[in-house]
């Protein structure tokens, strides 16, 4: 399995994890439901195990859309199931266990079993999300339901479609999960059942005469969430082994000097005092942030020229830090100086910490675009990008084949492209530069 391929992520899928609470109940007003709003929060937000399944699941629907795989019986199964059964609400994924691990986790074998616990929690206990489906209308329903498959079980309870959900009404049948008797022995594989109008753009024929599948979709790395969290982790195990190898060299300086005990400690405390702090900075963006960053700037790529740029920062900012926003008496909402300075330095760590860093170590290989720096002015057009304005461009590497790859050379040469050009121009990279 070639791993290092692009992955197809639905753009609709991406909407929905980069929209907020208000952002998604201006939906009711569209729909003429004024004054409705669910107050569960659990229907509006995506946690990190979502998006890893998320992956796992646009994975599969990118490589093996038409793939079948047999059972020990030598009976053949579909890996993505239902794509033509109008009466069904959900795709289903079903496949062993040692396939499903592969293509959710790949080289990250050691996070399965919590991929795996969660899995086991929507068995129990689907969750129910405020679904964007248009431009205009949303739904509640569970965007994935599990179903584990036991060593013992009987296999025609996936081959058929029944046992049928109980209920008098379709809505009523469609709340209890299947049912599907006790688990007998280990768990051998699972049914993933996924919400077909987040996934059908990755499965239907585009209109282009192309030979796989797929239209409005963006493209991502494979396992992406488990990479930002794997970047996330070793950032953190990487200071703090810096913060210790300097503590080494300063206790050799300190009795070198003859530092005083008094003064050693006073130096010990500030040195704890400013790895605190860098960790805390960087704690201050999740990998979770990251991801939603990447997806909502990639919604805006029209896959022309070096920039993307973001017309509305308020609404861009709104869906993935909705805690920086404001909102007036009038509805209207605003991103407060304060807090508008705040996202900016948000977006500082992504560019200069994660992409930099994923880019070097080949995790953005196959991405559609890689992030490199804040515009704040564009000179051939004079157009400003600030807080007055409400706008922001982001220089990016923009890749339009559909396989690619980010390799470290190139990088450092586009970068260094960049930092040719006019310095008026009052770029992030420029800056980064003088600093160094």
């Amino acid at each position: 399995m070639d791993t290092s391929q692009s992955i197809k992520y639905s753009k609709i899928l991406a909407k929905n994890e980069t929209s907020s609470r208000k952002q998604i109940e201006y939906l009711n007003l569209l729909e003429g439901k004024i004054g409705i709003e669910e107050s569960a929060k659990s229907l509006y937000q995506f946690n990190v195990s979502y998006s890893t399944i998320f992956d796992g699941l646009a994975f599969a629907c990118t490589h093996f859309y038409n793939h079948t795989w047999e059972d020990k019986t030598g009976v053949s199964h579909d890996i993505i199931g239902r794509k033509d059964d109008e009466t069904e609400t959900h795709y289903r994924l079903f496949a062993p266990e040692s396939f499903i691990k592969e293509i959710f986790t790949g080289a990250f074998a050691k996070d399965w079993p919590k991929v795996k616990n969660q899995l086991l929690k929507l068995t129990y206990k689907p969750q129910y999300k405020k679904l964007i489906i248009n431009q205009s209308h949303y739904i509640i329903d569970a965007p994935i339901k599990v179903i584990p498959w036991y060593e013992n079980d009987d296999i025609q309870k996936f081959i058929n479609l029944s046992p049928r959900r109980k209920g008098k009404t379709d809505e009523a049948r469609n709340k209890l999960p299947r049912e599907t008797g006790k688990a007998k022995g280990k768990i051998i594989g699972f049914s993933i059942e996924f919400f077909k109008p987040l996934f059908k753009p990755l499965l239907e024929l585009s209109q282009k005469k192309v030979k796989t599948p797929g239209s409005n979709y963006i493209l991502t790395p494979p396992y992406f969430q488990l990479k930002l969290n794997s970047m996330f982790k070793d950032s953190k195990e990487k200071i703090q082994n810096s913060m210790s190898e300097r503590q080494k060299i300063f206790d050799v300086r300190a009795i070198e000097s003859g530092l005083s005990k008094r003064e050693k400690e006073h130096m010990l405390i500030k040195a704890k005092i400013f790895e605190k702090r860098i960790i805390k900075n960087l704690e201050k963006v999740t990998p979770l942030d990251v991801r939603k960053f990447y997806l909502a700037l990639a919604l805006k790529d029209n896959h022309i020229g070096k920039y993307i740029t973001i017309d509305d920062f308020v609404e861009f900012i709104d869906g993935i830090w909705p805690e920086l926003i404001r909102t007036g008496k009038n509805g209207i909402k605003t991103l407060p100086p304060a807090k508008f300075d705040e996202s900016i330095e948000k977006i500082k760590t992504i560019l200069n910490v994660y992409f930099l860093m994923m880019a070097k170590r080949g995790d953005m290989d196959g991405g559609q675009i890689l992030p490199l720096a804040i515009t704040s002015k564009f000179e051939t057009t004079r157009e400003q990008f600030n807080s007055d304005t409400t706008k922001l461009r982001i220089q990016c590497i923009k890749k339009k084949t559909l396989f690619s790859k980010y390799g470290v050379d190139e990088i450092i040469q586009h970068i260094g492209e960049f930092i040719s050009l006019d310095k008026n121009r009052g770029s992030g990279i420029e800056k980064r530069r003088n600093r160094n």
